[in-house]
């Protein structure tokens, strides 16, 4: 399938994504969750999420963070026709800006309705929909604006940082590469990330050179050099990294591009704080 999307890529004027092996297989479909009165956060899995969140051992980003939260007793919500939304910005990103209004607007509007007009905050697996969710407010028609502002949007980074304070259980003996996605840094997450990543890790590596990946949502399936190029500090300073040493970041699609880039495996950090919680069990 590799060499035919080559060519089909080429003959269509790069509009014909090229096969990447790392995409996965896709993860078992989400159901939605019996409302109860106890609610912590309702959860909201991101539309990559929902069609390539599954790591290489094809286990599901979204099932191992409901068993997570299960394990730690945080109560989650999965809201009803959630499989139709998205942040929106896979359209706004592209510059087709009314269809990633509208899209945003809808996600919205379901959310305000199921978190009880934002009473319950919003937890959502993949950074960069976090980011967006958080700042595309001022975009908004009016009506939605004001639904906007009343919710709280929690990106799994943070999240993840309370799940383990407190926690006095041994680091896992393994080294570990972190990739902060381009939002993490406009968050300003980064320090957060490597304070999380080092309370489940022995030996924390981050790139001297790290930066974009270049994949860009699906740029990097069109044009897989821009991965290559975006990526070719960040890969010579993996050189001397054994091939067995995993990677770890928050975005499936980032996580690909630098699978691609490096042949490292790379996969969501909530694996990793899955496997530190859970390692004494």
């Amino acid at each position: 399938p590799h060499v035919l999307s080559k060519v089909l890529n080429k003959a269509t004027n790069r509009s014909t994504p090229i096969w990447n092996e790392n995409l996965s297989t896709p993860p078992v479909s989400l159901r939605a969750s019996e409302f109860k009165n106890n609610i912590d956060f309702i959860y909201y899995p991101s539309c990559v999420g929902r069609v390539i969140s599954a790591n290489n051992a094809r286990e599901s980003l979204s099932k191992v963070l409901i068993d997570l939260c299960e394990f730690s007793n945080i109560q989650l919500f999965i809201p009803e026709k959630i499989q139709g939304t998205c942040c929106g910005m896979p359209f706004s990103s592209k510059g087709y800006i009314q269809a990633g209004k509208t899209m945003t607007e809808q996600t919205v509007d379901l959310i305000f309705k199921v978190s009880e007009q934002g009473k319950i905050p919003i937890l959502v697996d993949t950074t960069q929909c976090s980011f967006h969710l958080i700042e595309a407010g001022a975009d908004l028609d009016k009506i939605y604006q004001e639904k906007w502002k009343q919710l709280v949007f929690v990106d799994v980074l943070p999240f993840l940082t309370e799940l383990v304070k407190g926690k006095d259980q041994p680091q896992l003996d393994r080294d570990i590469i972190l990739h902060p996605t381009c939002s993490t840094q406009k968050m300003e997450n980064v320090d957060l990330m490597i304070s999380l990543a080092e309370k489940c890790a022995t030996k924390v590596i981050i790139p001297e050179n790290y930066g974009c990946c270049g994949f860009a949502g699906d740029r990097g399936l069109l044009l897989p050099e821009l991965t290559k190029n975006a990526t070719k500090d960040e890969v010579e300073s993996l050189k001397n990294i054994s091939i067995k040493v995993n990677g770890y970041s928050s975005s499936r699609t980032c996580e690909i591009g630098m699978m691609t880039a490096t042949n490292h495996n790379y996969e969501s950090i909530v694996f990793l704080v899955r496997d530190y919680l859970q390692s004494n069990v």
